[in-house]
């Protein structure tokens, strides 16, 4: 039962936090090492999706962090977290377990959930949530992404992801559809697979991952539409995980890197020995180690050559672009506004109101893509220019719109 878990998360942590401090176990035969300065690269055959099959690991999280203490401490850790974010550990400890219940949300918070599709396959979709929660022995483990405690060799190992991405996902580096197979936008997919019944026959990403792709298929799916009442518009929710679809196509992508280059540096473990760092929660922006990598290819922007410098830049652009988007915020409040008017004292015709509807909606998308849920301007390291036009292009649609209803 997950309630166990909980109490496990909480005293494992203690535990081997103790024992790492003290000089740890010794790391098996299998042990990781260091990994070179650019820790993605860009392969041109990228590791395809791994199927159901390949969650080998029955291993529990104290097995995992009996045989890799030092990496099991980086991943528990709440060194770097910034006020927005926790540690992937979070979830094991203080997650709701009603929760448990729903597969569609287990498909996303627990490692367990590729244990039950394999045994219930679609069945598990009208199970009892009891039944269901019963069956929940672990929320994120290792062997998301690992095989199993002696053979850490890496795919993306969640089904969910696979069923509704494997047609269409386009060739990315395994070490990024790692992190990329929960930070997505499927978690709007809850819905029509559960009223569906099944896992089968969704092609999320079919118009590709472009925005105007995406928000097609959402609509024809129903994915998360919720119909606005006051201004008759329908809007997507897209949540905050839609980290794939902004990075893709970015600059750093482009350039080989991954998401662990900047989010799992390698780092010098208490025991001295150089490990991979699990701590993926942590803040790039708060590790030296991670922004003085920066500094390597952004060195010379705007006399970029430390790392408080890159800090520095960072901040800039985030600056920006939270000014822009406050001036895309207090305009959207008008559309709004204006649409309610509208909507009812018939004011404006249904052609009209229509289009404003349909810029005000694919606006909405736009932003939650551009911005995601913590609207700080975080987005903008991943991918700058995407955050930036996207802001571009929503302002254009709503003053496009205002100006059809004044």
């Amino acid at each position: 039962m997950i309630s166990s878990n909980k109490r496990f998360a909480v005293a494992i942590a203690v535990a081997i936090s103790t024992v790492a401090l003290a000089g740890g176990l010794a790391l098996a035969g299998c042990a990781p090492q260091a990994m070179p300065e650019t820790q993605g690269g860009a392969d041109e055959d990228t590791a395809a999706i791994a199927l159901d099959e390949s969650r080998q690991s029955t291993a529990s999280l104290a097995e995992w962090a009996e045989a890799y203490p030092q990496q099991f401490v980086s991943y528990n850790t709440d060194k770097w977290v910034s006020q927005e974010l926790r540690s992937h550990n979070w979830i094991a400890a203080f997650s709701d377990e009603e929760s448990w219940g729903n597969p569609t949300c287990t498909a996303c918070k627990s490692t367990s959930f590729n244990d039950m599709y394999a045994a219930h396959g679609d069945e598990i979709f009208s199970m009892d949530a009891a039944e269901l929660e019963s069956e929940v022995s672990i929320a994120w483990d290792c062997g998301l992404c690992h095989a199993d405690v002696d053979d850490l060799t890496v795919a993306p190992r969640s089904v969910w992801f696979e069923r509704l991405t494997s047609q269409d996902l386009p060739n990315m580096d395994t070490e990024t559809l790692l992190c990329v197979q929960c930070h997505n936008s499927l978690s709007t997919y809850r819905v029509p697979v559960m009223e569906s019944g099944s896992l089968e026959g969704f092609r999320s990403y079919r118009n590709g991952l472009g925005a105007d792709g995406l928000y097609a298929a959402m609509m024809e799916d129903n994915a998360r539409i919720d119909f606005e009442e006051e201004t008759g518009a329908k809007l997507t929710h897209v949540a905050d995980g839609t980290i794939l679809e902004s990075f893709y196509g970015s600059a750093h992508e482009a350039a080989g890197l991954t998401c662990i280059d900047c989010h799992m540096r390698s780092t010098t473990a208490d025991t001295g020995e150089a490990i991979t760092g699990h701590n993926a929660s942590g803040n790039p922006l708060k590790n030296d180690e991670t922004m003085e990598f920066c500094v390597t290819c952004h060195k010379g922007q705007s006399g970029v050559s430390t790392a408080d410098e890159m800090r520095e830049l960072v901040a800039e652009k985030k600056e920006a672009y939270v000014a822009e988007h406050e001036e895309y915020k207090a305009q959207r409040a008008e559309l709004k506004r204006l649409l309610t008017l509208a909507t009812a004292d018939g004011s404006a015709d249904e052609a009209t109101l229509e289009k404003a509807r349909s810029n005000y909606s694919m606006a909405s998308f736009l932003d939650q893509i551009g911005s995601g849920v913590v609207d700080n301007g975080e987005r903008v390291a991943h991918n700058t220019k995407l955050s930036f036009d996207y802001n571009s292009r929503v302002l254009a649609l709503v003053n496009e719109a205002i100006d059809l209803l004044q």
